[in-house]
């Protein structure tokens, strides 16, 4: 996992090297975002979220109007990912990019790995986290994404306790860093 996760990553880093967009959020490449900053995309993508949720988005609002439209692979996520014999042997579903903070990827491979495999995969997170080199603040966003995505999840199937129960603790450390800072 260690070793995936540090080859996840430098693919993801690879592909943030492509020349930023015109817009922001999903798109083929080389097409202008539909959004006008990263914001509006978060914004969009929390509105079915509770309002402890959204409240919480707003507070990082300048943070969010300040990412640049970064090109990354928007579901480098484990179903996405082909491993054989523990080696890294490609990666499929590549049709389009989505334009504005890489660790709104790394968020949806934790909550969807959880989903997938359960929480024995908290360990791949935490290594995509390692590999990235997430600051204080990177990670509170990451956390931030994470509580986002698992209530797209959740509201699909409010069964999904792991998961809720899980997102709240991500939220409590969005809040912690937010309270020091």
């Amino acid at each position: 996992m260690t070793r995936l996760a540090s080859e996840i990553v430098q693919i993801e880093r690879q592909v943030m090297s492509l020349p930023k967009g015109t817009g922001f959020g999903w798109t083929p490449m080389d097409v202008a975002g539909p959004f006008d900053n990263w914001f509006d995309v978060v914004e969009r993508d929390s509105q079915n979220a509770p309002e402890f949720v959204r409240a919480e988005v707003l507070e990082w609002r300048s943070y969010l109007q300040n990412v640049e439209p970064t090109c990354f692979l928007d579901d480098l996520t484990v179903k996405n990912v082909i491993v054989e014999n523990g080696e890294l042997q490609g990666i499929v579903d590549l049709d389009g990019v989505c334009y504005g903070d890489p660790l709104y990827w790394l968020s949806l491979a934790e909550v969807t790995s959880i989903l997938d495999v359960g929480l024995d995969t908290v360990f791949y997170g935490n290594e995509l986290r390692r590999h990235w080199g997430m600051s204080e603040e990177t990670s509170a966003i990451c956390d931030l994404y994470n509580v986002i995505q698992a209530w797209f999840f959740l509201i699909k199937d409010s069964d999904l306790k792991i998961l809720e129960n899980w997102s709240t603790e991500r939220l409590h450390r969005v809040y912690s860093f937010r309270e020091k800072r």
